[in-house]
């Protein structure tokens, strides 16, 4: 079996603005494909994270995808760092984290 890495955005529904960019991995099912889970799952989510959904409605936009892994990450890196953290007061996403 193969495994896909991937790189995903979410981003607020009223004005696309990007407030969380993540990782993820899955193993490829030749049947249904990729269903990016982590992407779309709720839990394990930060507080700031949290306060978002809470009040908006969002999308998940899959902005990357490699078989290699150390690819995927440097790309989350590179994604939060173009957007900058909310904490750091650098921009918009509730990332805690530099990524990878």
């Amino acid at each position: 079996m193969q495994v896909i890495y991937y790189t995903y955005i979410h981003r607020k529904l009223s004005n696309y603005e990007v407030f969380y960019i993540g990782f993820g991995s899955e193993t490829i099912n030749t049947k249904t494909g990729v269903k990016y889970t982590r992407a779309y799952i709720k839990y394990g989510r930060n507080i700031f994270w949290k306060r978002v959904v809470s009040k908006h409605e969002y999308i998940v936009e899959i902005a990357f995808e490699s078989f290699n892994k150390e690819d995927a990450l440097n790309k989350e890196i590179e994604l939060i760092n173009k957007y900058g953290r909310k904490d750091l007061k650098l921009g918009t996403l509730t990332n805690l984290t530099d990524g990878g």
